[in-house]
């Protein structure tokens, strides 16, 4: 009897380390403006209280220039001159760590979450914490032989105070 107990431990305790979570049921959309520009994202848990709908909706004067599904962010703030937008993600729900935008809505980029990013909190399911409340975008530019100064690196400051590369 002992060793059968030995042997199903590790299965019988696995609920005790896994995430619980459950959301009520509603649409919740926050709007984020930057100049003429807005964003609104939404989560929808009407249909699924465990894994929300979400989606991010692009604005320029009220009129729709871009309609993304499941993409959302914790923190959001525009970089380059205002003509990028990067926003990240703290949640293992969303599939995407981060996403950058151009200032006509495109999608520039997106990241996964994965072993890749270096995590302040992790958890089974929910928690990816890498990115801090506020967000630092670090910019670098050259223009050594060029009269117009052009982008040659990105970087979004993470939890711990690193630096995380974005793009080059």
């Amino acid at each position: 009897m002992r060793i059968i107990l030995i042997i199903l431990f590790p299965f019988l305790s696995y609920g005790a380390f896994a995430d619980t979570w459950y959301f009520p049921k509603a649409i919740e959309s926050e709007d984020f403006h930057f100049g003429d520009l807005t964003i609104v994202k939404t989560v929808d848990t009407t249909e699924n209280q465990h894994y929300p709908l979400y989606s991010v909706k692009v604005l320029r004067k009220g009129i729709e220039l871009a309609n993304y599904r499941n993409l959302t962010f914790d923190v959001i703030k525009p970089f380059a001159e205002g003509s990028m937008i990067f926003a990240g993600s703290n949640s293992g729900l969303s599939r995407f760590a981060y996403f950058v935008l151009d200032k006509d809505g495109g999608l520039l980029q997106t990241k996964n979450h994965s072993n890749e990013i270096d995590y302040c909190d992790r958890s089974v399911t929910v928690t990816r914490r890498w990115l801090p409340k506020e967000i630092e975008i670090r910019e670098e530019y050259g223009s050594e032989k060029y009269e117009k100064k052009w982008l040659v690196n990105v970087s979004a400051k993470t939890c711990d105070d690193a630096w995380y590369e974005l793009f080059r």
